[in-house]
């Protein structure tokens, strides 16, 4: 998805705004995109469904409560995999399968179809949205972290304001429908992969660039130091 991009750039750009803070709106922008179709629009979807198939609130809220213990129980393998494999990859991954999850869901004829993309939509959430994005957020940010990541939820919850409404009209029989709006959701997650440069990740390191609140020589003693305590028995 093309607002999930991140160029490679310079962590400040001469006579510009430090990149980090470009980041805080690329998190804001990928959280809205994701959480809030499949999370703060979920009760729209389910009055739709119930109309078109005639399940009830209970069958229908049982995805949620499966998909509270898939989250539960994933929680500490997410954080390994961010660790292990990067959370720009884990960006990747986790759009990805949102997006299959979004496909499966326009297709969706029987109730345990149902299950099974709320499910991988969820996995894909977990995988792909907040805790990737607040990682980042931590490498690019030191004095200014909690600035950061309050601006992210400021952003984010904007974007709940102008996208539930939208959204909830957009899924109406009489609009676009369910299918075809479920459709443009999966379709649009599922093409941003390209676009994304997974060497960002270590663009401070090859570039000998500090976080924001460090100068270089600072940073750079400061991690002589931790390197030292930890290599001392």
């Amino acid at each position: 998805i093309f607002v999930a991009i991140i160029p490679t750039v310079s962590r400040r750009i001469e006579g510009g705004v430090f990149y980090g803070w470009w980041l805080v709106g690329i998190a804001a922008i990928v959280m809205i995109l994701s959480i809030v179709p499949f999370f703060h629009t979920m009760t729209a979807w389910f009055v739709v469904l119930e109309r078109h198939f005639g399940w009830n609130r209970t069958q229908l809220s049982l995805a949620f409560s499966l998909s509270r213990v898939e989250g539960g129980i994933l929680g500490p393998l997410e954080g390994l995999l961010i660790d292990r494999l990067g959370p720009r990859l884990m960006v990747i991954i986790g759009l990805t399968i949102l997006g299959v999850g979004f496909l499966m869901f326009s297709r969706v004829q029987e109730l345990w179809q149902f299950y099974a993309a709320f499910l991988t939509m969820s996995l894909g959430t977990g995988l792909g949205t907040w805790l990737p994005m607040m990682t980042v957020l931590n490498g690019w940010f030191v004095r200014r972290r909690a600035t950061a990541m309050s601006l992210v939820l400021v952003g984010y919850r904007l974007g709940v304001v102008a996208f539930v409404p939208l959204l909830t009209w957009s899924i109406d029989a009489d609009q676009m429908g369910w299918r075809a709006v479920a459709a443009g959701i999966g379709g649009c997650d599922t093409r941003h992969v390209p676009g994304i440069d997974r060497r960002q990740g270590a663009a401070g390191r090859t570039r000998s660039l500090a976080p924001a609140g460090f100068r270089l020589g600072d940073f750079a003693g400061r991690r002589s130091r931790d390197l030292t305590k930890r290599d001392t028995p």
